[in-house]
């Protein structure tokens, strides 16, 4: 049985005088649109942007606003028939493009001007339910517990995409370049994601 409502942690701003940034909230369960999933969160990692959004560096793109952007979920209900109820995904912070921009066109979404982000400019984890774009889900192994995954679906997601754009194949050896702070979470994908 899906609930009527959720617990999640709730960002208004920041606060001045050190206040507590974040208060734990009970808010109605989102409803996911028609091109999204709406996921039961198993985890979710903490990233730096989202402390950068709770000190002020970032403006404020939606008020009030659940952050969170490293998604680990079970798949509750979602628009697309063949992601089947149960399945664990991911979310990242690329929370959705236009698709029809010259850089999505050209498999360069990530400059799309138009592009959300989870837990910035859409909702995102830090909540027992999320709703996520069903063509933005990151399919997950169940090789490794949500709270070892959750921290890769960011730093991550920017090594595995590079050994896609360099069109790196499975098992393929003698061509990566180990990128300090990168290399270890960027061969992790391995064993991450079904490749």
């Amino acid at each position: 049985m899906i609930p009527k409502t959720m617990d999640a942690a709730v960002f208004r701003g920041p606060q001045p005088n050190g206040g507590l940034p974040v208060s734990l909230e009970n808010v109605p369960l989102p409803a996911p649109g028609s091109e999204e999933t709406l996921l039961k969160v198993l985890a979710c990692g903490v990233c730096r942007t989202d402390l950068h959004i709770v000190e002020g560096d970032l403006p404020m793109k939606l008020t009030p606003l659940i952050l969170g952007h490293q998604i680990v979920g079970q798949v509750v209900a979602s628009s697309s028939p063949e992601i089947k109820a149960g399945t664990v995904v991911g979310a990242s912070w690329m929370g959705g493009t236009d698709g029809t921009c010259k850089f999505c066109i050209s498999h360069r979404e990530n400059l799309c001007d138009r592009a959300m982000f989870t837990g910035y400019t859409r909702n995102g984890g830090y909540a027992q339910y999320a709703t996520v774009r069903t063509n933005f889900l990151i399919p997950l192994s169940n090789r490794l517990s949500p709270e070892e995954t959750a921290p890769s679906l960011c730093a991550g997601m920017i090594g595995f995409r590079s050994l896609r754009v360099a069109e790196v194949k499975p098992g393929q050896k003698g061509r990566l370049v180990r990128i300090r702070g990168l290399g270890t979470i960027a061969d992790a994908y391995s064993v991450l994601l079904e490749m």
